[in-house]
Order: C-alpha cells, then structure tokens, then sequence
C-alpha cells in the first residue's frame, strides 16, 4: 500500500514524491515530508533502528498540502492514511477503496471499453507533452489490430 501512495502522488505531480540516488537520500526525503517517526508513529521501526545503530533524520514534517498542492481533500485524506509509518496502521486494498476519493469510481455512466477505431486520443492522453508519442504508439497498435482482425476475417471467409 506504501507504493500505492507514491505511484498516486506521481501521477498527480509527475514527479518523485520521494526521490534518491540512495536509500539514505530516500529516507532522508521520507522523513523531511512526513516527520521522523517516533514512539505513537512507529514504534517498532525504531526499536528495528536502534539495533542495527540507525538514526533517522530529524524533522519535524510538513503538511501533505504543500507538498502535493494540487490533491483534492479525499486524495490528500487517502495518500496520508497510505503513507502511514507503521504498516499496520496502513489500510488495507478493501480499506482504501472505502475512502470517499473512490466514491465516483463506483458511478461509471459511459462504457469501459471502445473498439479502436472508436477512441478520441485526445481524450485519454492527458497533458500536450505526452499526447504525441502516446498517441503515435496508440495509432501503431490501431494500425495493428485493423490489421490482425481483417487477416481473421479473410480466414473465416476463405476456410
């Protein structure tokens, strides 16, 4: 669920929420956004710390807000619940999608799947930046099924 929060946060900001060369860079930029963990935030973490002689860097946090400005309130409310630092106190997969940022993926009013030929690529190929390889690869893979089903029906029409 820890990756969940990530894979979401990127998506939103198209950037790393955590980014590193190292573990320690990692870890270093875990605890400047969510605080170093303490006794009521992850107990056992640091006990696992304190035998292996780790000290995790020493910062106090910041609101999710700053560092995700663009996140709706139910997005920030599930990232932060996500980002736990005691796994236990993560929710589960059925537990997440309780959170009212699901709530309109329960209510799908258009069909979820289009025949190829059918599919506006400006509708699913998010920012101008991405649109263009995106949408070359997409007419590459149109080109292709075209193609793959018209051989299916020369066959059935031949045998």
């Amino acid at each position: 669920m820890w990756a969940m929060d990530g894979i979401m946060a990127e998506l939103l900001t198209h950037e790393t929420l955590f980014p590193g060369e190292s573990g320690a860079e990692v870890m270093y930029n875990i605890c400047r956004v969510l605080g170093t963990p303490t006794e009521r935030t992850w107990s056992e973490g640091l006990y696992l710390a304190s035998n292996i002689k780790y000290r995790f860097p020493d910062f106090h946090g910041v609101k999710l807000s700053n560092v995700l400005p663009s996140a709706s309130p139910d997005l920030s409310n599930l990232i932060s619940g996500l980002l736990a630092w005691d796994p236990c106190m993560r929710p589960a997969a059925t537990e997440a999608l309780q959170y009212p940022f699901f709530n309109t993926c329960y209510h799908v009013s258009r069909p979820l799947c289009y025949e190829p030929e059918t599919v506006d690529c400006s509708l699913i190929l998010g920012p101008p930046g991405f649109k263009l390889p995106l949408q070359h690869e997409f007419l590459r893979k149109q080109e292709i099924w075209k193609r793959e089903v018209s051989l299916a029906v020369l066959k059935e029409r031949i045998l």
